[in-house]
């Protein structure tokens, strides 16, 4: 029996969510009953899940998911200061038990692969136990009589034991494969395990959307994903099916220093640093000792999703205008790329210097290298683009009226304006 205060009753549709949790009761909770209250969670969290399954059924699985985002916000701000499981509950009246009660629910539907079923199983279970008492061993057991298979690793990490993963993620891209790392970050230990998980990916490209799926059941693990086409955005679990935490860490920007400028008592030496702390690239030294500065710039050009170094030399006159391009081998060194060294000028044994900069600019997803005379006055403010994919110049644009014929250098920059 459920009763229902007058204040609730309204005429709108103000508490549906609330109509909807008490009628499940009269599946879950008056025709199943619990055994003990160790069990609560299979009354109040199964009610909990009508709830957002009247949701889905009435406006839809976009409705569904903003029910499910809504739990978890809930269950998160609880968990935060009192951390316990579901099963003998510390708290009856709780997040824990009502809202993490619909995500157990919810993620053992994705674990059926949202299949019929999963709701086949219920209307079994429903029927085993009607007008009688269940405990959780007796619920599990129809589950896996449902699916199968096994569910000792699911319900020993939702039920039994207490929180959820925590997830870092980041990813490059390497001629048609991602790599995908996953670490679980969570503190382990006490109540809280290592999780075990399906974690479904979306993969935005430019031609459609690719949907891949990886088991993560390890601290840190790497994965090599094939995909059509090159990646703009890698969405973890991009349904709401897993309760979780997910943050991309990518990492923060990597910082470059061109050194010194035109002082010919120093080096022309390039170094990478990184603003988190890790090692550095080795210095570079792109031209030579007694060369006359550097400028500098950065971009993938060869699409393995990790920039390369672009240099251009300062106003030395023994190196010419010669444009070179480093990757980094993962820390041991810096080495030339292979075709990418030349000459964008004519001047190439008395070099005014040549500005550099880096955009897409042909739309294929990798960076293109843009240049721009050193104050040299036959160049006349010349911009080239040189794509490295078509090993060729792309566009010259030369004879700008803002410009005077007796221009001293012409400084670049690329984006996408339009």
């Amino acid at each position: 029996m459920v009763t229902i205060g007058s204040a609730f009753i309204t005429g709108t549709t103000n508490w549906e969510t609330l109509y909807a949790h008490e009628a499940a009761h009269m599946w879950w909770g008056d025709c199943v009953s619990i055994a003990t209250w160790a069990d609560f969670w299979l009354s109040e969290g199964f009610a909990s899940y009508g709830d957002a399954l009247w949701q889905e059924g009435g406006y839809g699985v976009e409705a569904l998911r903003n029910r499910m985002r809504a739990f978890r916000n809930m269950y998160f701000a609880e968990d935060t200061g009192n951390r316990f499981p579901i099963y003998d509950p510390e708290v009856l009246l709780s997040s824990t038990v009502y809202e993490k009660g619909a995500w157990i629910v919810h993620m053992l539907r994705r674990v059926f692969d949202d299949a019929p079923a999963f709701f086949a199983m219920l209307q079994d279970y429903r029927a085993a136990y009607e007008h009688g008492n269940v405990t959780t061993a007796q619920f599990q057991a129809a589950a896996e009589t449902g699916l199968g298979a096994s569910l000792d690793w699911f319900f020993d990490q939702w039920v039994y034991m207490a929180g959820y993963p925590e997830y870092e993620y980041s990813w490059s891209w390497n001629a048609g494969t991602i790599i995908l790392h996953i670490d679980q970050v969570q503190p382990v230990g006490g109540v809280t395990p290592l999780f075990t998980a399906e974690v479904d990916l979306r993969v935005a490209t430019a031609a459609g959307d690719h949907f891949v799926t990886v088991l993560v059941d390890d601290e840190s693990e790497t994965f090599e994903l094939e995909v059509p086409g090159r990646p703009i955005t890698v969405e973890f679990d991009p349904d709401l099916w897993l309760l979780c935490k997910a943050t991309e860490v990518n990492g923060p920007a990597d910082l470059v220093f061109a050194a010194p400028g035109p002082d010919q008592g120093n080096r022309c030496v390039a170094a990478l640093f990184d603003i988190d702390g890790d090692a550095a690239w080795p210095e570079i030294v792109p031209y030579g000792v007694d060369a006359w500065g550097a400028n500098v710039a950065c971009g993938d050009l060869d699409g393995d999703g990790i920039d390369e170094l672009v240099t251009g030399p300062g106003p030395g006159e023994m190196f010419g205008c010669h444009v070179r391009a480093f990757d980094h081998d993962g820390g041991a060194g810096v080495t030339p790329i292979s075709g990418i060294s030349f000459f964008p000028y004519a001047t190439e044994w008395f070099s005014y210097g040549v500005r550099v900069g880096l955009a897409d600019v042909d739309g294929d997803g990798l960076a293109d290298i843009i240049t721009g005379p050193g104050p040299d006055p036959d160049a006349m403010g010349l911009v080239k683009v040189f794509s490295w994919t078509a090993g060729e110049v792309l566009v010259e644009v030369g004879g700008f009226d803002a410009f005077p014929d007796a221009i001293r250098g012409t400084s670049v920059a690329g984006g996408r304006f339009d």
